[in-house]
């Protein structure tokens, strides 16, 4: 940014690291802040923001030398600590990333539940998609790019599903009346499903799927 930074500086810096951190969850993201004059009164904002959000705040200063211009980039603040679940696991046994390190940290009967909600995506997507077996989640792919509208995190006893931009009044009370429980995060709709609960709501779970589903086809 030109001059000093200001309020609508620091708001687009973490709309824009909140928008890639839900495009790309598996990865680990940080916001920067670049300006060429970062105030005191500023710094502490971003200072206060830093405890939650992993941010860089640079300062920009251009200089001229001879005849040249020079560019001096100066880190003035710097929060960019793992979250302690992460470290924890880390520490533990390192990440999966195939399909067999999936199945070793979770369960066949669990894995069996991520197939079939595949199975329930392809019935209406198009193209048809691919699980993607990444570190800390297992999203989805056309072969060509990354589709995670919805991504999965498979447990031991239940498969975890995540849908981005899922939350509604709506679904959140169809779940409920069938005794599922729905959890939201922000935006996104959290479901936890066991070995038992697919074959007995798979009507249910199929109506709401084929609606995400559509709308991504749209």
């Amino acid at each position: 940014m030109l001059g000093a930074t200001d309020e609508s500086h620091i708001i687009r810096c973490i709309e824009y690291w909140d928008i890639e951190r839900r495009i790309y969850p598996g990865y680990e993201h940080c916001a920067v802040l670049v300006a060429e004059d970062i105030t005191s009164r500023f710094l502490n904002v971003v200072a206060l923001l830093a405890g939650t959000v992993p941010l860089v705040v640079i300062q920009l200063n251009a200089l001229i030398v001879g005849d040249n211009i020079v560019l001096n980039f100066v880190r003035v603040l710097d929060r960019r600590l793992l979250r302690r679940d992460d470290v924890t696991e880390s520490k533990i046994q390192p990440p999966p990333s195939s399909r067999t390190d999936w199945v070793e940290k979770s369960a066949p009967p669990v894995m069996q539940i991520l197939d079939d909600m595949l199975a329930i995506i392809n019935e209406k997507a198009d193209p048809k998609q691919q699980l993607n077996y990444n570190k800390y989640y297992v999203g989805l792919t056309d072969g060509t790019r990354v589709r995670n509208f919805i991504y999965f995190k498979p447990r031991r006893k239940f498969l975890r599903i995540i849908i981005q931009r899922g939350w509604n009044e709506d679904r959140a009370a169809r779940f409920k009346e069938a005794d599922l429980e729905p959890e939201q995060n922000d935006d996104e709709l959290v479901l936890n499903l066991s070995p038992t609960d697919l074959p007995k709501h798979r009507d249910l779970i199929a109506s709401i799927i084929h609606e995400l589903v559509a709308a991504q086809n749209s």
